[in-house]
């Protein structure tokens, strides 16, 4: 079957069916991004919980993360390294309307493009209901998951 005749609901159906063709298409988004940040490859995706009540524990979750990219850092200096809690807990912090936006769905292609995702092992994490969907996310694309302890 060739691909021009086939519809996206089509598409979507194969790349569901065959874990190959997933990790292919998201080894060629990787490359695409790749070749989009000037030859830096893309480092980790640090998963970790923030959704509370409590702004207080927002706060310090985002402190954690902070914390966490660092480690990341320390680690491995040479590659772009992606908090979606460290780049968006500042921002609402200014514009709180955007707190409530669906987060998760726009860090999934950000992930798609990063070598591994790291789960950032606070408390909360195995509550999250945003983790879960990145741990499903790496799995699908065949994206190595790793845990970091601080």
């Amino acid at each position: 079957m060739s691909i021009e005749n086939c519809t996206a609901d089509k598409i979507a159906a194969l790349v569901a069916e065959n874990a190959e063709l997933r990790r292919e298409l998201a080894d060629a988004e990787r490359r695409v991004l790749f070749s989009q940040s000037q030859g830096q490859p893309l480092g980790e995706y640090l998963a970790s919980p923030y959704s509370d009540p409590d702004p207080a524990v927002r706060a310090q979750r985002y402190y954690y993360a902070v914390a966490g990219v660092a480690e990341l850092y320390r680690r491995d200096p040479h590659v772009y390294h992606f908090s979606p809690i460290v780049h968006s807990h500042p921002i609402v912090q200014y514009l709180p309307a955007l707190r409530d936006l669906p987060w998760v769905e726009m860090d999934l292609p950000v992930l798609r493009c990063c070598r591994g995702l790291t789960i950032l092992k606070i408390d909360g994490w195995d509550r999250s209901g945003g983790i879960t969907r990145e741990i499903a996310e790496a799995e699908k694309c065949g994206i190595p998951v790793n845990e970091l302890t601080l």
